[in-house]
């Protein structure tokens, strides 16, 4: 019995080393700060403006859809944060409730590498 539990201790011990080595070693980049509340109500209701068509279609397809086009929005919005946060954001959230994990994932990188955002909160 002594021989599963030592292999699977070896098991985790040999991945936390590979996982460790795979961690980037240098500091991240400065972060901007997660936008102000007002900021991202601003943001959120002119992009809802902008794109109410495509919220109002509430099929997991049409919500994927948005989900994309939303994130790509938001790597062409370059000079207002609180939109661009909230493209991402909302991406993600759109995303995930379409069952879309890459596209969710994708966004909650990009959030993390742009914001002052914990990625696993």
């Amino acid at each position: 019995m002594r021989a599963p539990a030592l292999s699977a201790i070896c098991f985790l011990l040999t991945s936390t080393l590979v996982a460790a080595q795979t961690l980037p070693t240098t500091a991240p980049a400065a972060t901007l700060p997660i936008p102000e509340a007002a900021a991202q109500t601003r943001a959120r209701s002119m992009i809802h403006t902008i794109f109410k068509d495509d919220f109002a279609k509430t099929t997991p397809a049409g919500r994927q859809a948005l989900a994309r086009r939303l994130i790509v929005e938001a790597a062409g919005t370059k000079d207002d944060p609180a939109a661009r946060y909230v493209l991402l954001a909302d991406g993600a959230d759109l995303a995930a409730s379409a069952g879309d994990a890459p596209t969710a994932l994708n966004a909650i990188t990009d959030l993390a590498r742009l914001y002052a955002v914990d990625a696993l909160d």
